[in-house]
């Protein structure tokens, strides 16, 4: 082979060479420019999930958010109901506790006032007897000057009294419900001492129509009165008969 050939030869094979480099490298340089590309475009990828599921927990909380307002509206709405039936339930019973009271039916305590009415000194050039005893009317009197003035619970002799109480003279005694008292006649009511003990002494009011009638009133306040039911106030005089 000539000189000139081998060379051609040799040229030929480096120049085969370094364009096989070439495109050894060339490849090599865009593979690692595409796996460059590729890993970011794989971050994007997952953090566009993570934001999609975000905003999926977001609608998800919102619809929580929305069911839990209904649900506490709800409540609120049985909440305020019951405390309507509980105030009108309270009221019931207040009201049916003022009827068992004014009926005698439930224990009472409370200010009030007491009076004590007895018959007066007797003397015989002064006229009948009859003119200087307590009657039923004298103590009706009382009753009804207290019951206006706001008693709200009435005794006589310790006897409970309610409003259809029936009292009728017996000779010296008084019969209360069937039940007699002889004199002195122990009135208590419970109610404001001040009010009460005020419409008692009135100018021309009863305690002045008592005097005028010969009837002895005595009259003061307390700061506790206390009665029991009207069926306990004459058990102990059905166990005495």
């Amino acid at each position: 082979m000539k000189t000139k050939d081998r060379k051609t030869m040799v040229l030929y094979t480096i120049v085969s060479l370094l364009v096989g480099f070439l495109i050894s490298y060339s490849y090599q340089l865009t593979k690692e420019e595409s796996v460059k590309e590729t890993e970011p475009k794989k971050v994007w990828t997952q953090e566009y999930k993570y934001q999609k599921k975000l905003e999926e927990k977001i609608e998800e909380n919102k619809v929580f958010e929305m069911r839990l307002n209904e649900v506490q509206e709800s409540i609120r709405k049985i909440e305020k109901q019951l405390a309507t039936d509980e105030d009108h339930l309270k009221s019931l019973i207040e009201t049916l506790n003022d009827y068992r009271m004014y009926l005698g039916e439930i224990p009472v305590k409370g200010r009030g006032i007491e009076l004590i009415l007895s018959d007066a000194s007797y003397s015989p050039a002064d006229g009948t007897v009859n003119r200087y005893l307590v009657h039923e009317q004298h103590i009706y009197k009382v009753l009804n000057e207290l019951y206006i003035s706001g008693a709200i619970a009435i005794s006589v002799n310790q006897q409970r009294l309610t409003k259809t109480s029936y009292i009728k003279c017996i000779g010296p005694v008084l019969s209360i419900d069937g039940y007699e008292h002889p004199a002195p006649f122990v009135i208590q009511a419970i109610g404001n001492p001040n009010t009460l003990e005020k419409s008692l002494l009135l100018s021309g009011g009863v305690i002045d129509q008592l005097r005028y009638d010969h009837v002895d009133v005595q009259l003061k306040k307390l700061d506790e009165i206390k009665m029991d039911t009207v069926i306990q106030t004459i058990e102990p005089k059905e166990s005495k008969k």
